[in-house]
Parts: C-alpha cells; structure tokens; sequence
C-alpha cells in the first residue's frame, strides 16, 4: 500500500513539474484505484478521459462496473473506440465490463438478453464466457449458465496462460462447483507460505467438497500465522466444526475472541468450545468472563443468553435477553426469541415477578389517573441504555421514570406534563417486573393477525362446550396427523433415511428409533435372505475388525437393554455429531418443562400427560446410551476425503450431518456400519463400498458367542418383531416365548407371524417350517385343544394366502395333526381294548383340528380380516396354561 502512495505522489509532483504522459497517467490511475481514492479516480477521469491509454481504460472501466455506472461506462467505451489501434481483446472486456455494471445497476435481465443475443455458449471467448456465465447464474438462468460453462471450460487446457486458467477457477468457484474449481486451484496457487486469496479459496473448495483430511493438510503446509487471517480462521472454524475436532478448535476459539471480542458470536463459539472439551469448571469460568454488552444477531444474542441461564448466570442470562428484546422492539424474531427462551429455560427465573410492591426501575406499573383511566408505564431496567423512544416505556433516568419510582402500590403520585408545566395526579394499581410485561407483549403479540416467527398460537375456547373450545386445536392435530402420514408414506416408497424422516420431522433420529409406531409401515432393517445374514455374520466374526455405530442403533441396542452386546467388537467408533445427538437428548429430557402432549385419533383429541416417573424413565434411557458409548465406543473426529464418483456427491446434498460423516468416518477407517437403517446402509454398499450390519446379527452373534441367554436373545428378538422392524428372523423358540408371555405379546407376536405367512415378499418354506416347528414345541405343554386349534386355524389360513402356498402345505399341516395328537395321548397297551379309548380320542382331537384347517381354508377365500386370536394364558401352575377366550384377551 505505501508503494501506491509513493507513486500517486510521484505522479502529482510530476504533473505539477509540467511532465505528461499516458504511461504517468496510467500510474496515476491504477495508485487511486488501489487505494480506493474512488471520487479522485472519477474527478481525474473527468478532466483527462481522452488522455487514458488502454491500460487505464480498463483500470477505469473496472471501477465503472463494480459501481453500477452505465453512464461511466458509455463514455468509457467511447474512448476505447477511438483507440489507433483497435484492441479486440479490450472490446471484449468492456463488454462483460456492460455485463457486470447492467447486473449492478437492477438490470440484470437486460445483461442476460444482451449475453443471450451474442450466443456466448457457442461463441464465446474465454473473457466473455466466464463473465456471462456469472451473470446467468446469478439470474437463476441455470440451463443457460451451464452451458456457458461448458464452453469455458473447452476453451481452457492445462497449456493456457495462468489468467485465462484463473478466469476459469473462479467462474467454477462462483457458480460452487467446487472439485472442478479446486483441480485448477491447486495448479494456481503459489506454494509459499503466505496466504493469499487463492490459497483461501482453494481452502474453501476443500471444506465445501468436505474434503476435511485435504483442507487440514492444506492449514499444515501454511504458515502459523494463518490463524490471524481471518478468511482462513473462519473456513478453517467450519472444518473444525464439520469433523467435530474440539481440540483443533480451541485455539481458533482464543484468536477469535481476540479478533472480535465485541461479537456475541465469537463468546458463543467460544462457549459451545469449552462446553464440549473443557472441564465443568473451566467453562464456568469462561462463561463469568463473558461481556454484557455484545452486538451481534438476534438468534446468537438469544443462544449466548440461553446458556447463561442454563449454567448459572441466570441474571445476566435475563438481561441480556430483555436488552435484545426492548432495542429490537419491532423485529418479530426478537419478541419470539425472547419468549421461546423464557418458556423453555429453567422454572425459577429472575425477574420475572407477577407482583411488586414498589417501585424500581425494570417495573411496569398500572396507573390509574382522576378520571379513572388506567394508564401502563414500563420503566426499563438500569441497564437499558439508550432503547429506542416508545410509547408508554421509559428509561429510568427519565422525568417520569424519576417520579415513580420508590413508590409503592396504591399510593397517589404526582406526575409532571409534556404541556404547559403542568402535572396531574395517578394512583399505582399494580406493579409486576418490566420483564414479566415483556413477556406478556411477546405472547400477545404471537396472537396477533401476523404471529411471531417459530410460535404457533393456539387458540382455546372458553364456553365450556369441548368440542367448540377446541375446535381449532383438532383441526392443527388433524393436519399434523396427515403431514406426519405423508412422511410415512414417502418412507416406505423408500424417499428417506431414518435420519432423513427424522430430519423433516422435526425429531431426533433417537425419537424416531425408540418411538416407532408397532402398526403400519416397519423400518426398513434388512432384506432377510440368507446370503445378507451370512456375510453380515461373517463381518461379525472378525477379530480385528473396527466397526461405527450411529445414535439410532444405540438407542435401539438401549431400547432392547442389549447394549452389552458392543464388547464382542474388537473396536467400536461414534462420530461427534452420533455424540452430539446423544447429549442433546439427555439435556432435552433432563430440562424440559413439557407436561404432556396432544395428539388425535379416530376424529377426538387424546390427552397423553408426562408424569415424572415417566420423566425419570425418559433420563434415565439417555444416561444409559451415553453409559453405553463411555463403555464401549471411541468418540473420534471425522476427516478424510470424498473421493467417490460424482453420483455420489449428488447423493451427499441428501444426507444429514451425523449420515455423511459416518461415511466419511467408514472410509477413513475401513469401518463396518452398525445401524439399524437398512437403507442407509444399501445406499453406502452400493455407492460407497461400505459394508454393514444391523442390530439382530449382534445379537444373533451374541447368541451364538454365549454372551447373551437363548432365553434373553428369545425376549430381545420378540420385541424387536413387536417393534414393527422388517423381516426380524424368527425361530419357534421365539414364537413361543411372545405367546407364553400372554397379553399384547401374545397378541401382536402370533398377528404379527400370520402377516408373515401371508406376505408374498416371504421366504414361504423358512416360515412354514417355523410355524410347523411351534406347533410341535406347543403341543406337549400345558395348552387347551380349543386354543391348539385356534392357533392352527390362524396360521393355515395366513399360508393359505400366500401365493407362493401349495398343495405340499395341506399334506405337512394333516401329517401335523397327526403326529401331535398321536403324542398327547398315552402309550398303547398290549391289551386291545384298553386302546380303544385311547383311539377315540385320538380320532376325535384329529376330526376337531383338521374341521379347524377347513374352517381355515374356506376364510383364505374371503377379504382378509385382521380377526382376534381368542386364547389367554394363564399363570396359576408352574408352567402357564394356554387356554380358549371368549373375547380377545389382552391382559394376563
């Protein structure tokens, strides 16, 4: 910069000497340009336009551009025709120079039929490429645009001069095609170690392509000092926080703070730093060390607010949220920051009396004057200062202010007038906390025509008819309902992630895995044929194997108290964000004030209340997941590279924050996925060569390892079928734990089986057998002949609707009957008529049980009715008894 100024120096003693030339001219013009002396530039341009050589058009041009100036730029051009020579490469530049100020100017669309006329994606030069396809990107002309860039990029070879690759890098940039920016870059960019704004944007093209392992190399070949580069400092905050490295963000944490110590922004980053890799202590202590006063946006003013409420400096926390609140009195997103931190922070806050029994400054005060009108005075607390003037608030050290406060209620004040110097007489009727009224405002205001951003009012009738008092809340339930069927839907056509439903659901993917509906449309948890189970099983019997597990697993792994199936993995990884996710639900349910919620069903709105034993269960279920994973995984940050095919960083837009890096995570480590979300994991073998697991082959695995009971992996693998997950496999064992458990077991485990048999999608002959295998195991225990039936019934008729069932099926369910009646009955005798009782009932359990089959067949042939299975299981002997219900039981 001080050579610049030198030249302009030069240049003016020069001409004040009498010398003269274009050459001094142009110097003259590129020192005021580069100093920003804008209005001397324009002033000089004035008075020796004609004297401008080429140079110093462009120079001039440039600016002209940059400023919107069309009527510069004429006189610009005008000069540049008269040049001797003509300079074809200058009217090519002042034509995107046309471009670029027409953009600027509000006329972008002039510029796009101007660039449109002149056929750029045929004809174009490398100049007029890159400018045009800019500009048509910027106009959302992204057919046009592309096409532009196709030309750009013919034009452009390795061989081409180092500005015409540079126009190309930085028209890819623009238009954030960030690997193709990046190639050129890389040839671009000096290997020095000072930062210059290609190394910047090269960085940037590696954090945008999350191509976190390159852009940290890329910080290590630099300098140190690139950490007081605030470009670099802040791409280089974005890699920290994409791979969760809270010890490579520490230090950035400091420069920040050092570099913008006013921003509330900067003690935010600061603050979720400390939180995540400090001690407790330590990040109190960096939160006492906090300033009051911070600009900053309304949404990270309200954050920083938040967490001094949550940790302690509940006061300060208070301020700062009232100081937002009343200095953004008209933004509809301070009033509903204000309340939505208000009404989601602890239940004990300062501030906020309903009332007061004097006067100080933070109060609203009901006054009442001679003539009975009821006046409101809000008097801002002391540390307000310098609010924007508003009716009926008050800044402390004002007139007003001055004269009510140490009052105390019902006493009579004399206030003084605006008019005239006079004063009248008013009564003090109530006084509550200026920011209890603050409050109040915010709410009023989310029922006002227009609302408030993130608060959906509500609201409740009070006639005392139900059904029209709540009118309006059942229909916000009914629409619910259907948005939330709709996602459904668009899950089981296989649209969506479980993180993905979650995402657009507004829930944790926890809340997703653990909340399932047991009806309706399963997670998709596997394809269920053998040759998946195999090589799942074998990837689960490697001895120094490094698996990943995501947050929706472990909460299933919780869900089923399997968790301890983790230490058969010789090594176990979670991601920060999989981390994250966990502490957030811990700190969700640990600080919530919700008391219950609201759905809708069948047309009537059910009431469903949080108890606190309910609550306790709740923190209690996270505290186990996070036990969980301080057992048995490792927490590592996420970097390397995407260095897959382009389908699939098309696919990377897609997935959510925690999915993409488990990818990345996977790759970096050769890691096996662990997630209970069969079709993230098709989508990362398919795309990724990622292989994975789901959560019924650890326990299969464990199983078979003797980790865990055949009685207890029977309990984990019923629940898991009860839990409305896909093709959960099955053996008879399993079948007959859920039916001897009675009840809902009972219940949903053998409705759940029969739409197995039924199902065309059905390894038919694997479930056959099973069922078969059921039979046979139920038989010999304490089990009425009705309820045999009843079962046998249920079951043949499921096969029989499946299209895949054969005359085969008949012959082994008579050749069934046959075998167990035969067993249930005692041993021959070798004297004949002894056996003919023993005949008898034989034949007649048979003529009952095969009457069952035909009853069975002819209901295969009607509409399928999701009919009760009437049996009950009671507990009264040593082993239970299943006997025959009159009615469907769903109790013990």
């Amino acid at each position: 910069m001080q050579r610049f100024q030198e030249a302009q120096k030069f240049v003016v003693e020069a001409d004040a000497h009498g010398f003269k030339s274009p050459e001094l001219l142009r110097v003259h013009v590129s020192a005021l340009s580069e100093l920003k002396k804008y209005d001397e530039l324009l002033s000089l341009s004035h008075q020796r336009l004609p004297e401008f050589n080429s140079e110093a058009l462009v120079i001039l041009g440039e600016l002209a551009a940059k400023k919107g100036n069309i009527d510069l730029l004429n006189n610009i051009a005008s000069a540049v025709n008269s040049l001797n020579p003509a300079d074809t490469e200058i009217f090519e530049i002042f034509k995107t120079f046309r471009w670029e100020a027409l953009s600027r100017a509000g006329e972008i669309e002039a510029a796009v039929q101007e660039i449109l006329r002149e056929d750029i994606a045929q004809n174009g030069s490398i100049i007029t490429t890159c400018v045009a396809g800019q500009v048509l990107k910027s106009a959302g002309r992204a057919i046009e645009a592309d096409a532009v860039i196709r030309r750009a990029k013919f034009l452009v070879t390795v061989d081409s001069s180092e500005p015409d690759q540079l126009f190309l890098a930085d028209l890819l940039y623009n238009a954030q095609q960030w690997s193709d920016a990046a190639k050129w870059y890389e040839r671009l960019t000096p290997s020095g170690k000072k930062i210059s704004g290609l190394h910047n944007k090269l960085l940037t093209c590696y954090v945008r392509t999350q191509n976190r392992s390159k852009a940290k190399a890329f910080l290590s070949s630099l300098s140190p000092d690139w950490i007081a580069n605030d470009d670099t400092r802040r791409l280089a905050i974005e890699l920290g926080q994409q791979a969760g490295d809270w010890t490579f963000l520490q230090p950035l944490a400091n420069e920040q703070i050092t570099a913008e110590p006013h921003l509330a922004k900067s003690w935010l980053f600061k603050l979720s730093i400390a939180l995540k890799a400090s001690t407790p202590a330590q990040f109190l202590n960096e939160l006492r060390s906090v300033p009051e006063l911070l600009e900053g946006s309304i949404t990270s003013l309200a954050q920083l607010a938040s967490l001094e409420i949550r940790y302690g400096e509940k006061d300060r926390g208070m301020r700062r949220l009232y100081h937002f609140a009343r200095m953004n009195f008209d933004d509809p997103k301070a009033l509903s920051s204000y309340f939505l931190s208000i009404i989601t922070g602890p239940t004990e806050l300062p501030f906020m009396d309903e009332h007061l029994t004097r006067i100080v400054a933070g109060s609203a005060v009901t006054l009442q004057d001679e003539t009975g009108q009821i006046l409101q005075v809000i008097i801002d607390p002391e540390h307000v200062n310098n609010a924007p003037i508003r009716e009926n608030f008050f800044s402390p050290i004002s007139p007003t202010a001055k004269a009510l406060i140490a009052s105390d209620l019902d006493e009579e004040i004399e206030l003084p007038t605006l008019s005239f110097g006079g004063s009248r007489y008013v009564k003090v009727v109530a006084i509550q906390s200026a920011y209890r009224r603050m409050l109040h405002l915010a709410q009023e205001r989310s029922s006002s025509l227009n609302g408030l951003p993130d608060i959906k009012s509500v609201p409740i009738g009070s006639t005392g008819d139900f059904n029209k008092d709540y009118e309006y809340m059942l229909r916000e339930l009914k629409r619910s309902n259907e948005t939330s069927k709709e996602f459904f839907e668009y899950y089981r056509q296989g649209g969506l992630t479980l993180n993905g439903f979650a995402h657009y659901q507004g829930r944790s993917p926890i809340d997703v895995a653990i909340g399932w509906p047991n009806q309706g449309t399963p997670i998709y948890t596997s394809t269920g044929t053998f040759e998946e189970q195999q090589v799942a099983l074998g990837l689960l019997n490697r001895s120094e194997a490094t698996y990943l597990i995501d947050a929706l697993t472990i909460a299933e792994l919780v869900k089923f108290n399997i968790q301890n199936l983790l230490e058969l993995l010789p090594k176990v990884l979670i991601t920060p964000s999989t981390h994250e996710i966990l502490k957030a639900k811990l700190e969700e349910v640990t600080e919530r004030r919700i008391v219950g919620t609201a759905t809708e069903f069948d047309g009537r709105i059910q009431f469903i209340e949080f108890s606190q034993t309910h609550r306790q269960k709740q923190i209690d279920f996270a505290n186990a997941m996070l036990d969980a994973v301080s057992r048995y995984c490792i927490v590592e940050p996420v970097y390397g590279e995407l260095t897959l095919d382009e389908e699939f960083h098309k696919i990377t837009d897609i997935l959510q924050k925690e999915e993409l890096d488990l990818v990345l995570l996977c790759q970096e480590n050769n890691a096996t996925l662990l997630t209970l979300d069969g079709r993230l994991r098709a989508l990362l073998k398919q795309v990724a060569g990622i292989y994975g697991i789901w959560p019924q082959m650890l326990l299969m695995h464990g199983i078979q390892t003797g980790i865990i009971s055949a009685g207890e992996g029977a309990r984990a693998t019923a629940q898991m079928f009860l839990s409305n997950r896909t093709l959960v496999m099955l053996n008879d064992g399993d079948l007959l734990w859920m039916l001897l458990q009675g009840g809902h077991y009972a219940q949903l485990g053998m409705q759940g089986f029969k739409r197995i048999l039924a199902s065309s999608d059905t390894d038919f002959e694997s479930a056959v057998m099973v069922s078969l295998g059921f039979l046979k195991k139920l038989a010999p225990l304490q089990v009425q002949l009705g309820a045999f039936g009843e079962l046998l019934s249920h079951f043949v008729e499921a096969a029989l609707r499946n299209k895949q069932c054969t005359e085969r099926f008949l012959k082994q369910i008579q050749q069934l009957i046959y075998e167990v009646t035969e067993q249930a009955s005692s041993l021959q005798f070798g004297y004949p008529p002894v056996n003919a009782i023993r005949e008898q009932r034989i034949d007649m359990q048979c003529r009952f049980l095969l009457k069952k089959v035909l009853d069975a067949h002819e209901l295969s042939k009607q509409p399928p009715v999701d009919r009760p299975i009437l049996i009950r299981v009671l507990y009264c002997t040593k082993l239970p008894q299943v006997m025959m219900a009159i009615e469907p039981s769903i109790g013990h």
